[in-house]
């Protein structure tokens, strides 16, 4: 799999972050339960102004949002990635230039 189809996987995410036992977020490398998601973002809300939504309403979020950074860079476990620190950072460097 290829790093741009890995980070397909942090995209709207919503249903395999709800099938996910553990998340990951490969901006700040936290790791949590998926329950613990409250943010969400990207919805078919018309009136949606970017803001992250919280886990209720007619027009559910579509990306999940890091509990720890609020970042949507969160994969969960039943993506099938193996979501080891090396594998996030790699994923943060590509894709936000991190040099941590």
């Amino acid at each position: 799999m290829t790093i741009d189809q890995a980070i397909l996987h942090s995209y709207q995410n919503r249903a395999e972050i709800k099938a996910s036992d553990s998340c990951a977020c490969f901006h700040c490398l936290a790791r949590f339960k998926s329950h613990e998601i409250k943010r969400w973002y990207d919805t078919d809300d018309p009136n949606w102004d970017g803001e992250p939504i919280l886990d209720s309403g007619p027009y559910p979020g579509m990306t999940a949002g890091c509990p720890v950074c609020e970042n949507d860079s969160v994969i969960g476990s039943a993506s099938g990635l193996d979501l080891n620190d090396e594998f996030l950072r790699s994923l943060d460097k590509y894709w936000n230039g991190s040099k941590k």
